[in-house]
């Protein structure tokens, strides 16, 4: 998607999966000049390639945003810490990761990445995944803050918002980034 008019240096917002999920933060940063991408696939192959792409053919900035949830999560810290210079922040819902990326975080802490993520207190998932990367980015002094939703379990995490507040946690971290 492209904004009406394109902030300075084309900074994007890439999400991989659930584009139709949750979106006001999407929204937010389109009328702030962002542009947003989106992918459909797990295959990191796929993922540098569209990287690839935008960047070279359309002038969009070397360091988007990313935002991932649940399994767009994964895809998300799986693309950034392989590409570690390639990254401006992480905003993640109820992200999951790999174990291969959990042990490479190192690579965004030396880089100094931001994460931001966004949990339900009711997801079992996030004991598993959330926390260990809290715990990791803490201990390595990274910048991690972790907003937890009260009675909320994995899906519909995010606060539903309308889309004409710009304002929220997710917006203002995606611009600090």
């Amino acid at each position: 998607m492209v904004p009406k008019e394109a902030a300075k240096a084309n900074p994007w917002s890439w999400r991989g999966r659930f584009l139709d999920h949750e979106s006001q933060t999407e929204i937010a940063l389109l009328k702030r000049g962002y542009h947003i991408g989106f992918i459909q696939s797990d295959d990191m192959k796929y993922w540098q390639a569209w990287f690839e792409f935008v960047t070279k053919k359309h002038g969009l900035s070397h360091k988007p945003a990313l935002v991932g949830m649940s399994g767009g999560g994964r895809n998300a810290f799986n693309w950034a810490t392989m590409n570690p210079d390639h990254v401006s922040c992480i905003y993640a819902d109820n992200p999951l990761i790999t174990r291969e990326s959990l042990m490479k975080l190192d690579r965004l802490i030396e880089r100094d990445v931001p994460l931001l993520h966004v949990c339900g207190s009711l997801d079992p998932l996030s004991v598993n995944h959330t926390y260990p990367i809290e715990s990791i980015y803490h201990q390595l002094g990274g910048r991690i803050s972790v907003m937890i939703k009260d009675s909320v379990g994995h899906v519909r995490v995010a606060s539903r918002r309308s889309s004409r507040q710009t304002n929220s946690p997710a917006t203002s971290a995606i611009q600090a980034g």
